[in-house]
């Protein structure tokens, strides 16, 4: 965990005590950015300020550009309608970054972009049935637009009813997918006079998942 237990650093200590030589990090974001994944290589590289480094450590920068990911996100989906229906609008929301930052160079919003573009042409539908927008914005500076709130409001004022939310940016869900989209987004979709909001969920600990994650992991250079 970055943030939690078990630690980079004592995983990688664990690794060292072991003698293992051939490791591969690979940060569970789809999409790369420098709040995020450049925060796991910053942890693993000070790890080894004052180590020998493994014979080969393999960095995964990110994975959204990879078709067997993007399959699996669009197999979700596909398989989330053929029990629950179809919605008005799928809605792809994205963990929002500062403005700043992507004036700045940042490749998380052109990353975010492409894994949407990639996503809906395998799912074969037009640019009329789908929305992307950003989540999880905090403080008074600009974020990435559209904001994902003011969207859910406006669609409901314009008529819309029925929606469906996945989120590729997360591996796995948590408190800023089951409780700021399936709870708090769906009351404001539906405050406003919306009727409906599903959350589909993260891909999380599915065998296709895990297929996918070992797949890239190997056969990444």
């Amino acid at each position: 965990m970055r943030y939690g237990q078990p630690s980079v650093s004592s995983v990688l200590e664990e690794f060292t005590r072991d003698g293992i030589g051939d490791i591969t990090v690979m940060p569970l974001y789809p999409q790369y950015s420098t709040t995020t994944t450049a925060s796991v290589f910053d942890a693993v590289n000070d790890y080894y300020l004052t180590r020998q480094k493994p014979s080969r450590l393999k960095l995964i920068e990110n994975y959204y550009q990879q078709s067997n990911w993007q399959h699996a996100v669009a197999d979700s989906i596909t398989d989330w309608q053929a029990q629950q229906g179809q919605p008005d609008l799928l809605v792809f929301s994205f963990h929002g970054l500062p403005q700043l930052l992507d004036r700045r160079g940042d490749p998380y919003r052109q990353q975010c972009e492409a894994s949407v573009a990639a996503i809906v042409k395998h799912l074969g539908i037009s640019s009329n049935q789908y929305l992307l927008c950003y989540q999880s914005r905090f403080g008074r500076a600009a974020w990435l637009q559209p904001y994902l709130e003011s969207e859910l409001q406006r669609l409901a004022a314009e008529g819309v009813r029925r929606l469906q939310v996945v989120c590729p940016g997360f591996a796995v869900d948590g408190i800023e997918t089951l409780e700021e989209i399936a709870i708090r987004a769906k009351r404001v979709f539906i405050e406003a006079g919306g009727e409906s909001l599903e959350y589909i969920p993260a891909l999380n600990d599915t065998d296709n998942h895990a297929s996918v994650i070992a797949e890239i992991s190997a056969n990444t250079v």
